[in-house]
């Protein structure tokens, strides 16, 4: 058995490595990273001291060590893990136009859900101070996580999962980016189908399961006198 040691920051995308490591039943460890600086431009910004920079030099969650050596990105982390542990059935890993299909539906979290995400919670980073120009950069990308969302609706409408009948760790990923966002103010009234997804992803029990340890991690953080989860004010839209 592969010994496990995730990296990781109640709230982040690293619950979705969390929620796979449940899945997965195997023994693991977790440390908390603290988040530090104030902006790409601050050489501190990210997550983490320089130990844990040494052993993702991004400064990023999660990182996972498997016996040691250490995996960062998310969705290289959970294909991984469903090679490593196919029995728990984290993505449909059973030939390869059923990987591409999963692989498919991670790389659309990663690549278009996360980053306008990122670009409505934290806009001063992809444009210049003022606050004309935030607001703009914010109000295009909730246009554009819109039309997103607007792919993911009728998928969601016809099927249980996002893949299918089964439940996945891409759905793990989408409740994330989705629950982040309902949270935030923006309009769902258009996504019945997300809306009830996020909702059951959360009844799965490796999600109760990682939820109930992201509480523990948080309370820790707080009793430490550590501002919880600073990455992501919550803006007003």
């Amino acid at each position: 058995m592969p010994d496990f040691h995730l990296f990781h920051s109640p709230g982040t995308c690293g619950r979705v490595t969390l929620v796979a490591l449940e899945m997965i039943g195997a023994p693991y460890r977790v440390t908390i990273v603290r988040h530090f600086g104030d902006g790409p431009g601050d050489p501190s910004f990210g997550f983490g001291d320089s130990s844990y920079r040494a052993l993702n030099p991004t400064g990023v969650l999660p990182t996972l060590l498997i016996d040691g050596k250490p995996l960062t990105e998310n969705i290289a982390i959970l294909f991984t893990l469903a090679r490593l542990f196919p029995a728990a059935e984290l993505l449909p890993i059973r030939d390869p136009i059923s990987e591409g299909e999963a692989l498919s539906r991670l790389s659309f979290c990663v690549s278009h859900l996360h980053p306008i995400l990122t670009r409505i919670n934290r806009p001063q980073f992809f444009c210049d101070a003022s606050q004309e120009a935030t607001e703009r950069t914010r109000a295009m990308a909730i246009t554009m996580m819109d039309a997103r969302l607007g792919v993911v609706e009728p998928v969601l409408a016809r099927q249980p999962w996002w893949m299918g009948e089964r439940f996945s760790i891409a759905d793990v990923y989408l409740q994330w980016v989705t629950e982040m966002m309902r949270t935030r103010g923006l309009d769902f009234s258009a996504f019945p189908a997300i809306v009830a997804h996020i909702e059951n992803v959360k009844q799965q029990p490796a999600m109760r399961r990682a939820l109930d340890l992201e509480a523990k991690y948080r309370a820790d953080l707080e009793a430490a006198g550590i501002v919880y989860y600073p990455i992501y004010p919550s803006p007003k839209y």
